[in-house]
């Protein structure tokens, strides 16, 4: 009975160690434009004022590989030509562990593709309406969009690319913020709380040996 009891302490031992160790593992990491993380094709990132019709994220700030591409701002970007983007935004992170998952949402005008590690993951939409694009990735709030950057995160560096395209001649940018987190491999919690568990039964049988 003390080694049927003994069993079950040490499995529920492993059970909650596990649980209570797996969240202290992991790594979270955010980046959003504006917040100085991103680099573009210019060398340089500014921060623009939105037009009225644009969308907004929270923590997020549009910016521009160019200065005062804004709403009042005078500088006028050219269309894009050949299917050259306008501008190329960059964010590259790393990722301690093997797990990984994330998300980014974006906005653009007139419209954006996403690349990760060298995938593209969304197309650039290059169907214009009064606005920017007709439907996501472009300005209106409604036309931001969230990517799952799951399937092609890795561990060790990553390479995201925001590449945005301007369609009529006008204001343009891009917005957007990602939050991603680096889980270790459940094998390991299960090491650490196995070795705690056997330490601990260890000192049991240490204990009961004394008193006999």
């Amino acid at each position: 009975k003390k080694g049927g009891a003994m069993k079950k302490l040490l499995v529920l031992t492993v059970i909650l160690l596990a649980v209570v160790l797996a969240p202290l593992g992991a790594t979270t990491i955010t980046f959003a434009s504006g917040d100085g993380s991103a680099t573009s094709n210019t060398g340089n990132v500014y921060t623009i004022t939105p037009h009225p019709v644009w969308g907004s994220i929270p923590g997020a700030v549009w910016v521009s590989a160019y200065p005062n591409t804004g709403y009042g701002g005078g500088n006028v970007l050219p269309n894009w030509v050949a299917g050259a983007p306008t501008m190329t935004f960059t964010q590259m992170f790393l990722l301690p562990e093997v797990s990984n998952s994330g998300w980014i949402t974006v906005g653009a005008d007139d419209t954006a593709g996403v690349r990760i590690n060298g995938f593209l993951i969304k197309p650039p939409n290059f169907t214009p309406d009064a606005a920017c694009s007709a439907g996501p990735i472009a300005c209106e709030q409604s036309e931001f969009m969230t990517l799952n950057l799951t399937p092609w995160l890795v561990q060790g560096a990553n390479t995201l690319l925001i590449e945005v395209y301007q369609l009529g001649g006008d204001v343009s940018g891009g917005d957007w913020k990602a939050s991603l987190q680096s889980v270790p491999e459940p094998g390991t919690y299960a090491l650490m709380a196995a070795g705690l568990g056997a330490l601990a039964f260890v000192r049991h049988r240490r204990h009961h040996s004394g008193k006999a």
